[in-house]
């Protein structure tokens, strides 16, 4: 079972940035990964179809391992918020 994220409507400077994640992850596969970083099954940049009528711009998209626990949103507000230290960890 994977996750699917598409990304719509990204500049040149996300896709190389997108691009650069995405080379570290498979770097750090090869080193048997981390138990804290999502697997990534696979890449790519392609026209999606919605109601089986294809898209007209391309959007990258990456497939991921499923996460077992809840999303980040659905603790942080089970929490009740969390705080700058935990934030800071989580996003720098």
């Amino acid at each position: 079972m994977v996750c699917i994220k598409a990304f719509r409507g990204l500049d040149d400077e996300f896709e190389k940035s997108y691009k650069k994640e995405v080379a570290a992850n498979f770097a750090l596969r090869k080193d048997k990964g981390h138990p804290n970083i999502l697997k990534i099954v696979g890449i790519g940049k392609s026209n999606f179809s919605k109601g089986g009528v294809k898209t007209r711009k391309e959007v990258l998209w990456i497939a991921t391992e499923v996460c077992n626990n809840q999303e980040l949103f659905d603790y942080a507000c089970e929490a009740g918020g969390l705080s700058e230290p935990i934030l800071r960890q989580l996003y720098t």
